[in-house]
């Protein structure tokens, strides 16, 4: 994401803070470490992209002991999410006509497109398309009954440098671990159904340690997960885990005789691009060139099969070959 990104706060001077230190995807087990062997062979990837490492080239990678060997990433890396904002809304300039500190409550189409109202009835913003990329609160402003958006709390743990040896990379097993930054590194996530806890808590924390020794055995012993701080967020899982990007459906519309996507009918000029899970800074980018190209009618960024599998009317069809199967 990094690479794709940096151009535009380069070009503006803007500060967007990043490391292309690399990524480490260890294998959980001898089984994934097949696959991950058999999927470079098969995709047959560039070293420079993705390439396998044992325990020993991984933990020299890493700079600490690593509890396996896995994919090495060399181009990949990290991001502050909050500085890739900045540097988007910089380079959009005035492009871009933003509206903070509102919140739209209700969507209407009229004759004239689309009206975004607070909770008082007042207008926020007036557009020919609307684009839903605000996650779990998608569905608030466009019900969709086919659609089922699941909100997973997830905690991250900051943990101090003066008692933990860090990665010199990004390493995932099940959960991740940063290389340090201003003294200390970070590691999570908790993924937790059916909890809108917003404040972090020691049991998290304690969740994270566990992820963590999985990764870098032994390392964080001396940390007390009562002792630690953190931060809460929450994402937007759909059932099958991939996200929706795409024009939204008229459900209130006949549907038709025999149901596919593209036959499905649609909510005029309003299209959703959420439900990204645990991957939002990549699915983000790729999303907004998707609709893009919806839009200006130009080639899709994705394989077309790519793309069915993200749109939004796929939970709507299985809905209808259900009921069509029911009947018969």
């Amino acid at each position: 994401a990094g690479g794709l990104q940096r151009a535009p706060a380069r070009e503006r001077g803007e500060a967007l803070v990043w490391d292309e230190c690399g990524v480490l995807q260890l294998a959980r087990d001898e089984r994934e470490a097949v696959a991950q062997h058999n999927a470079i062979a098969t995709l047959g990837l560039p070293p420079g992209y993705a390439q396998q490492a044992s325990r020993d080239a991984a933990s020299a990678y890493a700079g600490v002991p690593l509890a396996a060997g896995g994919l090495w990433f060399p181009s990949s890396g990290w991001i502050r999410p909050l500085s890739l904002i900045d540097a988007q809304l910089a380079a959009a300039g005035a492009r871009l006509e933003a509206r903070f500190g509102c919140e739209a409550a209700r969507i209407t189409r009229g004759p004239e497109g689309w009206t975004a109202t607070d909770r008082d009835g007042r207008t926020i913003a007036r557009a020919p398309v609307v684009v839903l990329a605000n996650a779990a609160d998608a569905l608030k402003l466009a019900p969709q009954h086919a659609i089922r958006i699941r909100r997973v709390r997830g905690q991250i743990s900051f943990l101090p440098g003066e008692r933990f040896a860090a990665p010199h990379v990004v390493v995932l097993r099940g959960g991740f671990v940063l290389p340090a930054m201003r003294g200390e590194s970070i590691a999570g996530a908790s993924y937790d159904f059916d909890d809108d806890d917003p404040s972090p808590r020691a049991s998290s924390h304690a969740g994270n340690l566990e992820r963590l020794a999985r990764i870098l055995p032994g390392a964080a012993a001396d940390l007390d997960p009562a002792a630690l701080q953190g931060v809460v967020g929450f994402r937007a899982v759909a059932p099958d885990r991939l996200p929706l990007i795409g024009a939204l459906c008229n459900e209130d519309a006949a549907a038709p005789r025999n149901p596919r996507l593209a036959t499905l009918p649609r909510c005029e000029g309003l299209f959703g691009s959420f439900a990204f899970g645990s991957r939002g800074l990549l699915w983000a980018g790729l999303g907004a060139e998707l609709l893009a190209s919806h839009l200006e009618g130009e080639p899709l960024p994705l394989e077309a099969r790519l793309a069915e599998a993200l749109d939004p009317g796929r939970f709507l069809l299985r809905a209808l070959r259900r009921a069509t199967s029911a009947r018969a």
